[in-house]
């Protein structure tokens, strides 16, 4: 029986793994973040035409990728993001953000005129003018403000497309169509995530959405001192996208999909398919964990940690990693490749399970900070309301005392409470305060109560 799977060896399962880490730490970039941006990117370079067997469904399943890096703003996203395009660039496809759901089946399919002659309105048909793209969102509350606009598709869409669904719809009016169709396309994204914004995500728990992406932190805790920092890893990382090149749909092929509709409908005369798709083998582990998670399901008696979208991510990650390593069979998932997808699933559990704490820790304190900054403020104004009437009340002591006393013989305070009519509560103190100052005299004894006391305007000394 193989050891439990831990840190250090799953970094040291592989000489590409190993790269990873090796390479992320040379450019001080967290190890855990850096490999979801490789995994992304390796989902962006393969065919939308490799696929994994329907063991999760009716239908194959995709392996678009999903990725959500944890850290605060500046926290090495963007290093994380490097590393990953330093080992595995885009050989095909297109780097973009998402705008909106509608805009997210043009990125791959475009309607295009028929040519002839035609009478009366022009007619058109789909082509597919690009297969990959990788969605770029720098921060989670882009796509967050994107998906809250009245009408928006865009949450539906994205959650359709990690299945690898079909994308748009097909109208009566061809020039109205734009359909992405099920394997015609391959859509990966990767998000920078604030833990205080991660409710965004959180928020769409109940559509399945945060449960799609892989969750890793951008932070290595584990890192080298600053005077141990590493060179880059010796020699290449060795990911060579021209491998899939036997597998790749061609052009023709795309179009006949798009056009189409669907890979079961494009056939030719015999009923022999023409849209070829390229399955995935997965190890009799893989296999017999899904049965026994379809019995765990059945029975509601699934562990804490795993929810209804596990199975399907972890296919999608063994997938990956296997495709990632490019042996010699190349489709073929092994027994290794599924414990790490194991691994890598609980560790992006337990980092997406962090981050909603922390994000809800974060909102708490925020939200607490704003209480106590209202009610300081709420003193803080009431104190300058109280300086201001006690103003008022000195003010007006002062001209009465002109007026009432002009021989400086001494009013009471008592009684010059009642010459201060609206500002008489305030006339005992307003009388202490002008004292203190110099600006009013005491007549008489010293040790009166402040009501008997008789008061002056004090003396001005000759300038």
């Amino acid at each position: 029986m193989a050891e439990p799977m831990n840190e250090e060896r799953f970094w040291d399962s592989t000489p590409r793994l190993r790269h990873v880490r090796a390479f992320a730490r040379a450019k001080q970039a967290g190890p855990w973040a850096a490999l979801g941006c490789v995994l992304a990117r390796v989902s962006a370079n393969v065919p939308p035409n490799i696929v994994i067997p329907a063991y999760v469904g009716a239908w194959q399943g995709s392996l678009n990728c999903y990725v959500a890096l944890v850290g605060k703003s500046g926290g090495g996203k963007g290093l994380a993001d490097g590393v990953g395009e330093a080992l595995v660039p885009l050989a095909t496809g297109i780097k973009t953000q998402p705008a909106s759901g509608e805009s997210i089946p043009s990125l791959f399919a475009r309607r295009v005129i028929d040519e002839g002659e035609t009478k009366g309105r022009p007619t058109y048909h789909l082509e597919c003018w690009n297969h990959s793209a990788l969605l770029d969102v720098t921060e989670i509350s882009t796509l967050g403000a994107a998906m809250s606009r009245q009408g928006s598709t865009l949450l539906g869409t994205l959650t359709a497309a990690w299945s690898g669904e079909t994308l748009g719809a097909r109208n009566k009016n061809d020039a109205d169509t734009l359909e992405a169709p099920r394997y015609g396309y391959r859509l990966s994204l990767i998000a920078g995530v604030q833990p205080e914004n991660a409710r965004i995500l959180e928020r769409e728990a109940a559509t399945g959405l945060p449960q799609r992406f892989l969750w890793f932190d951008v932070l290595d805790r584990e890192c080298p001192d600053a005077d141990r920092l590493p060179a880059p890893p010796a020699g290449e990382f060795g990911f060579d996208p021209e491998r899939f090149k036997p597998y790749r749909p061609t052009p023709i092929d795309l179009n006949g999909l798009y056009q189409h509709g669907s890979a079961n409908a494009y056939r030719d005369e015999n009923g022999t398919p023409l849209y070829m798709l390229h399955e995935l083998t997965y190890p009799d582990t893989a296999r017999l964990w899904l049965k026994q998670d379809g019995v765990n399901r059945l029975r509601d008696t699934r562990a804490e940690d795993m929810d209804g979208h596990t199975p399907a991510l972890l296919l999608t990650v063994a997938g990956l990693l296997a495709l990632m390593e490019q042996r010699d069979e190349l489709l073929t998932v092994t027994e290794d490749d599924w414990r790490r997808a194991q691994y890598i699933v609980q560790r992006s559990q337990q980092y997406r399970t962090q981050a909603l704490a922390d994000g809800r820790r974060g909102r708490r304190r925020a939200s607490a900070q704003t209480k106590a900054d209202d009610r300081l403020a709420d003193v803080q104004a009431a104190e300058l309301i109280e300086a201001e009437y006690l103003g008022r009340a000195k003010r007006s002591v002062v001209n009465q005392l002109e007026r009432h006393d002009p021989k400086r013989e001494g009013l009471a305070g008592s009684h010059i409470r009642q010459l201060l009519g609206r500002n008489g509560p305030r006339a005992y103190r307003a009388l202490t305060e002008l004292y203190t100052e110099g600006k009013v005299d005491k007549i008489g004894p010293d040790d009166m109560e402040t009501s008997a006391t008789l008061w002056a305007l004090a003396v001005t000394p000759p300038q």
